[in-house]
């Protein structure tokens, strides 16, 4: 309690002075401790309060709407200030005053609410300050409503607020009104709005209670357990004994000076003696609709929106009772929000329906967090949203007829049982309790307790979590039912139909992660092992709380209220399974300490000996060529070199073993496990000690059934080189067709202060027409950088048609500097876009060869660059000069066969015969023409350049039909395939097995890169429970499982 009234504790500490407040120094913050030592102190308690009202005068209109009333009445008071010193004496007199002097003053009752004012302001806070309800068990209450069979008291205790109460609290003074308020008989009462009242009136109501508990202890025990507030609800299991336990509650109460108000019994209208019963038909006892008169719980759905909401012509819902209910039809996100929150169902009876409305609420939820769509509270639903929420509406109107009997028993309560059912799907987890009774000889019927659901995250995870959440729901329902509910249950059942959950919580050594952990451990806690059992999907009746269905039938006789129907079978014959995890006991021999050597010899003799026994028969001729002997009891051969052997190896011979036996396979599977190696290397370690026939064919055998093995030496699934791309294989403008890539990063010094260094990287541009080279230098790996040396290539080239690049793995390795690869790569296209440049990216990560043009030119870079510069550390303009002069070198280098020497041709063709027009950048030397007639020299540049042309066909072109590698063609990859992912930095033993789920053909059909999901493994090779990883690899980096394509072609034959 403490805890609960910190906030009212602190406010009635505000309100103390003198020596009420040395009383209470210390306690500050327990509520109870407060109250417990002003009572002592004072035999006769007052309450003054500084929670007066204001001057009204100084009120000004507010824009809220709920502040009319106090405008209103600010008017009046401006208008008529003799009501002013009226209103403030009413206040006094009657809110704070003695009960008899009261009566004795007025009969009228005038109330206002504790206004909050602003020091240096002429507005007043019309806010009411929050009050600190007393937090008790809502749930506790509707579940106890539900035990008994007879009657419900249901009391209403006029207004607490402006009751005396039973504390006794410090005295302080009141402005101006301290004097008269003691000589009229001190003020005895609650100040309705002041932040302490709630709690101090139900404390005063509570300690009555005790105060009287040894005399009345089951009247005193209804106001202490079933009270909220002013209500009072409890159930009977006798009629006859409703009229004194309500005249005994009403006793202790007037003894505090609280007065009820009246009772509502079910099943009864007519007047007591001394008891005031009402005639209602229909009353809400904590927010539920309940008939008296049937004793029947029902729902009220209220869908008629006010004229101001009616934006357009509405559509018509019929109700239940033939009326007409009007529903807008542009539905905003507010308005379905407001329309489902009117379903109150704190029991869960109805939660098939409600949870209908949860999900449609999150799929507008999940349709606003897309960025493109902009869904604001009041506007309208689109028109795939909207159709499913008319829907909805119109069905929900059906609860309206929907009669539920308040008590769940008969009058005998016979082997009481609390069943316990809970499931989950991908969209929600849930958990329902049933009352299962015996009513006669093998009958019995089963009533809904209640129920509870959760939708499942946005989060992608697996069902088993999801059963295990359902699970853990159904343990704490389970608990709170076991505490709060006065029924005594002989046995309780947990029914659920995951495996996977009955196991983990009848394992005891459970390795999992802590999600796991927590609430296994918790389910453990609150229940028994003995309690669960495994139960069939199809008659699991927690399934209907999983998916949406808006036809569910949940009626009073539907199996949803009464249960499935095996409930009303015995326990022999209902489908469920025990699960119990038993291990078979084994005869255990302990051992005091470790085997020593010579046991292990000694066990080793004894084994020899035993397979050795088929070999014993004729053993002298079978085995002649190998010089066989006998020595204590075990066949050796090698006779012949014995005492080289004893000399050199200590070791007089080799011990002989058949070739088909157990202990031979497994002396092979030792000696090869120790480091996997090859046939030979395993045939001389084995032969260090034993021979065995035909050794070297069970080695083989071995090392083929080496899973690790087979991992090591497979190789990739490979396929044959694709076709030339169209842009190598058609004459066009140099860099008109250009590919990209960066190398470095390279050292330089800066101009001025030389011992400064940093990091700039290379870039390479080569046109894959041509084969020209241009290289320069990037000052930093981000966007704007390589832009800024884009624009230089294009000033000097001009812009390229097309810009083929790969993701990089420098890219990856400078994310520092880059931040988000995505926007690097989308930067860099959106600068391609502006100047008609298109921009590709290669299709598979970490494959190098989908760009091989460019990565040799790298290569050739890098070799120059050793030869020129070596340790050399240059500044920047330094370094691009030497750039620019390696470009010049590559583009002289021969693209095509030499012809021998001709005047016209040349004797090779070069990068720089299509750019330059010549080899060199040097100044030409030759008989050329002076002739200053324009057309023939038209006529002799033109020649010159088709010269250069015709020699790209006749010596560039013939060498790309050379396939320099991947000749064979392999059989194409298949969503569903089975492969093992190349990782560069992991041993290949340990490489990842994804699943391919997207295959991306190349021209010719041929499938060269694939898209490829895994999971993500721990440390100690676990699987977690998240989303799976994406990624696109060539072929050339994924390997086939051992055996997988056998195994396949099993499962298709089959």
């Amino acid at each position: 309690m403490t805890d609960n009234y910190g906030k009212s504790a602190f406010a009635l500490y505000q309100c103390l002075s003198g020596e009420a407040l040395s009383l209470v120094h210390g306690v500050e913050d327990d509520f109870d401790e407060m109250f417990r030592r002003l009572d002592q102190r004072y035999a006769d308690p007052i309450k003054l309060t500084d929670c007066v009202i204001d001057q009204l005068k100084k009120l000004k209109p507010q824009k809220r709407e709920w502040t009319k009333k106090y405008q209103n009445l600010s008017n009046k008071v401006n208008a008529f200030p003799e009501l002013m010193k009226y209103l403030k004496e009413e206040r006094e007199l009657l809110d704070y005053m003695d009960t008899e002097v009261r009566n004795n003053t007025r009969s009228t009752k005038t109330a206002f609410h504790s206004l909050e004012a602003k020091e240096d302001s002429q507005e007043t806070n019309m806010t009411m300050k929050e009050e600190e309800e007393m937090k008790l068990i809502l749930n506790g209450l509707e579940y106890k409503e539900r035990e008994k069979v007879w009657i419900a008291h249901y009391p209403w205790i006029k207004d607490p607020h402006q009751l005396p109460n039973n504390f006794g609290v410090a005295m302080m003074k009141l402005k101006g009104t301290e004097k008269r308020l003691r000589k009229l008989g001190g003020i005895r009462t609650v100040p309705f709005g002041d932040i302490c009242s709630p709690a101090i009136a139900v404390l005063a109501m509570r300690q009555t209670a005790d105060k009287y508990k040894d005399d009345f202890p089951i009247p005193a025990n209804i106001i202490l357990k079933d009270s909220y507030m002013d209500d009072i609800i409890h159930s009977l299991d006798d009629a006859e004994e409703t009229p004194e336990t309500m005249q005994d509650v009403e006793f202790i109460l007037k003894q505090g000076n609280f007065h009820m108000k009246e009772w509502i019994v079910s099943g009864r209208t007519q007047a007591e003696e001394d008891v005031d019963l009402s005639g209602t038909t229909s009353e809400k006892v904590l927010g539920v609709v309940w008939n008296p008169k049937e004793d029947e719980i029902s729902y009220k759905i209220k869908l008629n929106i006010t004229p101001k909401q009616k934006t357009s012509v509405p559509c018509t819902v019929t109700g239940t009772d033939g009326s007409d209910r009007e529903l807008p039809n542009d539905l905003t996100k507010r308005r379905v929000l407001s329309k489902i929150s009117t379903i109150f169902d704190p029991l869960g009876l109805v939660t098939p329906v409600t949870l209908c409305g949860k999900l449609l609420l999150r799929q507008i939820i999940l349709y606003t967090c897309d960025k493109d769509r902009k869904l604001d509270w009041d506007d309208p639903l689109p028109k795939e949203l909207g159709e499913n929420w008319y829907k909805f509406l119109q069905n929900i109107t059906r609860l309206e007829t929907l009669k539920i009997p308040r008590c769940i028993r008969t009058t005998e309560l016979v082997n009481p049982t609390l069943i316990m059912f809970n499931d989950a799907s991908t969209l929600a987890y849930s958990a329902c309790a049933y009352a299962r009774w015996q009513v006669g000889s093998g009958k019995y019927i089963a009533r809904l307790l209640a129920s509870k659901s959760r939708l499942a995250p946005i989060k992608i995870q697996t069902v088993p979590r999801f059963e295990l959440a359902s699970a853990f729901l159904s343990a704490r329902l389970r608990n709170t039912l076991v505490e709060e509910s006065n029924i005594k249950y002989n046995y309780i059942y947990h029914l659920t139909d995951s495996e996977i959950v009955l196991a983990q919580i009848m394992k005891d050594n459970l390795n999992v992660g802590t999600y796991v952990a927590n609430r296994v451990s918790e389910i453990r806690e609150t229940t028994s092992k003995e309690e669960w059992h495994w139960i069939s999907t199809e008659v699991n009746i927690a399934d209907l709380m999983t998916r949406p269905n808006l036809q569910v039938n949940i009626d009073a006789g539907s199996d949803w209220q009464r249960g499935p129907d095996f409930l009303g079978l015995p326990t022999t014959e209902w489908p469920i399974k025990a699960v119990s995890l038993k291990t078979e006991e084994k005869t255990i021999i302990s051992i005091s300490s470790s085997l020593t050597g010579e046991q292990l010899k000694e066990a080793e003799t004894l084994w020899i000996k035993c397979v050795q026994v088929p070999l014993q028969d004729n053993w002298q001729v079978r085995f002649k060529r190998l010089g066989p002997f006998c020595k204590d009891g075990i066949l050796y051969v090698g006779s012949r070199i014995a005492t080289w052997m004893k000399n050199n190896y200590n070791n007089e011979a080799f011990i002989l073993l058949p070739t088909t036996h157990k202990l031979t396979d497994l002396c092979i599977k030792d000696v090869h496990d120790r480091d996997h190696g090859g046939v030979e290397s395993t045939l001389c370690k084995l032969q260090a000690k034993f021979w065995i026939p035909q050794a070297r064919k069970l080695i083989k055998a071995t090392k083929s059934r080496c899973v690790t093995c087979r991992k090591l030496e497979k190789k990739v699934i490979g396929q044959s080189m694709g076709p030339v791309p169209k842009e190598r294989l058609k004459p066009s403008p140099a860099f008109y067709y250009s590919a990209l890539d960066l190398f470095g990063p390279l050292m330089i010094k800066d101009t001025v202060k030389g011992r400064c260094r940093r990091k700039v990287y290379g870039i390479i541009l080569n046109c894959l027409s041509t084969r020209a080279s241009y290289v320069d230098l990037v000052e930093g790996y981000d966007a704007d950088s390589l832009i800024t040396t884009l624009r230089r290539f294009i000033a000097v080239r001009g812009f390229p048609r097309s810009m083929y690049s790969d993701y990089g793995s420098q890219l990856k390795l400078a994310s520092k500097e880059i931040g988000c690869m995505n926007r690097y790569h989308e930067k860099l296209a959106q600068f391609g876009n502006e100047g008609g440049l298109e921009w590709n990216f290669t299709k598979s990560a970490d494959a190098p060869w989908e760009n091989g043009c460019t990565e040799a030119m790298v290569k050739l870079v890098k070799r120059v660059m050793m030869r020129v510069i070596g340790d050399t550390i240059l500044t920047f303009g330094e370094l691009q000069s030497v750039m620019f002069e390696i470009a010049n070198i590559l583009n002289e280098r021969p693209i095509g066969m030499k012809n021998g020497s001709s005047n016209v041709r040349g004797s090779y063709l070069c990068s720089n015969d299509l750019i330059f027009g010549r080899a060199s950048p040097h100044v030409p030397e030759g008989q050329f023409v002076t002739n200053v007639n324009t057309k023939t020299r038209q006529e002799f540049i033109n020649a010159i350049v088709n010269s250069f042309w015709k020699k790209w066909m006749m010596y560039y072109f013939p060498t790309l039909i050379l396939q320099q590698k991947w000749h064979t063609e392999r059989r194409n990859l298949k969503v569903g395939d089975i492969v093992l992912v190349q990782d560069n930095s992991a041993l290949k033993g340990t490489w990842k097995l994804a699943e391919v789920n997207k295959i991306m053909p190349s021209s010719d059909g041929k499938v060269r890169d694939v898209g490829i999901r895994y999971k993500i493994q721990r440390k100690n090779g676990e699987y977690e429970g998240q989303q799976d990883m994406m990624v696109h690899r060539s072929v050339h980096n994924v390997y086939r499982p051992p055996g997988y394509y056998y195994w396949r072609q099993c499962c298709w034959n089959a």
